[in-house]
């Protein structure tokens, strides 16, 4: 594993104080399961208003979730006065994400001084244990943090 540069000891506090404001993960009950330096996971749950007719979460929250998860991960990386602001990314879905919970797995590959490399990997779980369905791939740059 990694060894990362912390630039902020209180990085867990200040991640998961952010993912608190962020509605969306509201909207569709996401929890921030874990975080440690260069990384976070994410877990939803089945819910009627995030999947589609074939009982699979749709992509659009998949991604959204993975995006997060990414995004977070880098938060961790940060110093207490900076964010995390996505550049690009990039899902590719490997098969349908049905389960009774959906988890995102989100770490950085590479920390630099402007920009960072993150993947994410996306399962489905459920009795059966989990399914890698999804990953992502995501840079993210750091920005002074935004008052309010």
């Amino acid at each position: 594993m990694e060894e990362w540069k912390i630039l902020d000891t209180g990085y867990e506090t200040r991640v998961r104080r952010y993912f608190a404001t962020v509605a969306f993960v509201e909207h569709i009950s996401a929890t921030l399961a874990k975080v440690a330096p260069g990384h976070c996971e994410m877990h939803v749950p089945y819910r009627h208003p995030i999947v589609q007719h074939h009982d699979a979460f749709y992509g659009g929250a998949v991604s959204a979730i993975a995006n997060l998860a990414a995004g977070h991960s880098a938060m961790t990386l940060c110093a207490a006065d900076q964010e995390a602001v996505t550049v690009e990314y990039k899902i590719s879905f490997l098969g349908a994400g049905v389960g009774e919970t959906l988890i995102a797995r989100g770490f950085v590959l590479k920390a630099g001084r402007v920009f960072t490399a993150c993947r994410t990997d996306v399962y489905a779980a459920g009795r059966q244990g989990e399914r890698l369905f999804a990953m992502a791939t995501s840079t993210w740059t750091l920005v002074p943090k935004a008052d309010g």
